[in-house]
């Protein structure tokens, strides 16, 4: 886990599971937003209180709602394709990605073509006003994206969640979902994109990490902002060391007007997949949808 404070804003990278323990150990001493207790379903989704939220982290419960929604997504789009092999070969057999789960488990001969290294990053909160159902669209998609993307380029995956107003000023919270070297892991993706994740989560993190290190903190809750507005492309890519990758693609929120519907939701992930591989073909470095 990274953490760096500057002027007017904190900058975290960790791992779903060091983001959620840290949270975890922050709500033993402190009561935040975080552990409200609140049964709306369209703001908080399945997660009416703390505790629930904990287990939705690690018992797989959203990866089953948005891999649904990644199928039908990937059916409607792909229903009158052939499908593409996904079977590779090469010289030496690697058992660790055979027990990850990935279907490329041979190294590559050296002169095999490489595959490109696609950097999918996307951000996993947003304000008040959208709906938990919208936030399945988005986790369906992004899911959709990444397996339909799995066939040509190797990826790695990571949520965003960018809130002003909060810690010192500003905070831009980065969670690694996928390791170029791993298999896809839908859980990991389903938690991240869950409507509670952020909201409750999250807001264990803006009420209480300033009060452990006993600083004060601008807000307990803050408001969800772009990314760009609180730091630049440059700083950004260079505090995740994304360099190296042939292709950044930042996707937006589940408020995108594109996750309203399933049917818009469809028509959005087969007009990015399109222009994603567009990008891949002609060597831009930064898709920014």
């Amino acid at each position: 886990m990274k953490i760096v404070h500057t002027s007017d804003r904190t900058l975290v990278s960790t791992t779903v599971h060091g983001y959620v323990q840290r949270a975890i150990e922050l709500a033993k001493k402190y009561t935040t937003h975080g552990q409200v207790v609140d049964k709306d379903q369209h703001f908080y989704g399945d997660a009416p209180d703390w505790p629930t939220m904990v287990r939705r982290a690690y018992d797989g419960y959203n990866a089953k709602a948005i891999a649904g929604a990644r199928d039908l997504i990937l059916n409607a789009i792909t229903a009158h394709r052939a499908q593409p092999s996904l079977a590779y070969s090469g010289d030496e057999f690697s058992v660790q990605a055979y027990v990850q789960g990935s279907r490329r488990c041979f190294w590559r001969h050296e002169d095999e073509p490489r595959r490109p290294l696609v950097h999918l990053i996307y951000r996993g909160n947003t304000n008040a006003g959208t709906r938990a159902e919208a936030y399945i669209n988005h986790g369906g998609a992004i899911a959709a994206i990444a397996s339909a993307l799995d066939a040509v380029a190797d990826m790695r995956v990571t949520a965003t969640y960018t809130t002003r107003r909060v810690f010192n000023g500003g905070a831009v919270m980065c969670i690694g979902v996928k390791d170029p070297s791993e298999a896809m892991d839908v859980a990991r993706l389903g938690v991240t994109t869950h409507p509670s994740f952020h909201r409750r989560v999250s807001f264990t993190w803006y009420g209480a990490l300033f009060p452990s290190l006993g600083m004060q903190h601008c807000s307990a809750i803050g408001s969800a902002v772009n990314r760009r507005d609180l730091i630049s492309d440059d700083d950004f890519f260079a505090f995740i060391n994304s360099s190296g990758e042939d292709l950044v693609v930042d996707l937006p929120a589940a408020d995108d007007y594109a996750f309203r519907s399933d049917a818009s939701t469809t028509q959005w992930v087969a007009d990015q997949i399109a222009k994603i591989q567009a990008c891949i073909n002609s060597g831009q470095k930064h898709y920014k949808i």
